[in-house]
């Protein structure tokens, strides 16, 4: 992943980490996508994956359903390399969740003291199919 998450509301790297690897949305339908974009706006609202730099559920944007190749596509464009390792193959469907933010982003190579940059949207990445985060992208456009 590109960074850290940081909220501002004692919300910390490890806490962080370890709901990336626990947090999926519920699949409620058969096939894929196996949850709506409904589905995707009550799950962050209730469970969110972090916070905003002022300790707030963040808001959701927009939610797209789209090929792998599409969202790819999109972290290219957002300079967002090593976002790519986590897609699935190209044909698969993911949902691209837009968050609102703003949000900090803790940069382990700024020396102590340095303010951390702040990203005012932030990208979920989740597999349509079983409804796991994949990866995150923060965007500041």
């Amino acid at each position: 992943m590109p960074a850290q998450f940081s909220s501002g509301a004692g919300f910390d790297a490890d806490e962080a980490e370890e709901r990336q690897t626990r947090w999926a949305i519920p699949c409620r339908q058969q096939g894929i996508p196996a949850f709506t974009e409904e589905d995707v706006r009550t799950y962050v609202a209730e469970h969110p994956p972090l916070y905003t730099m002022f300790g707030a559920v963040p808001a959701v944007g927009t939610v797209r359903f789209l090929s792998s190749a599409e969202a790819a596509s999109l972290l290219r464009q957002w300079r967002a390399g090593p976002a790519l390792a986590a897609l699935p193959p190209e044909k698969e469907l993911v949902c691209l969740v837009e968050l609102v933010g703003p949000f900090q982003i803790r940069d382990p190579l700024r020396p102590l003291g340095r303010v951390a940059p702040i990203a005012s949207r932030l990208y979920l990445v989740i597999n349509a199919g079983n409804g796991s985060l994949l990866t995150w992208v923060p965007v500041d456009q």
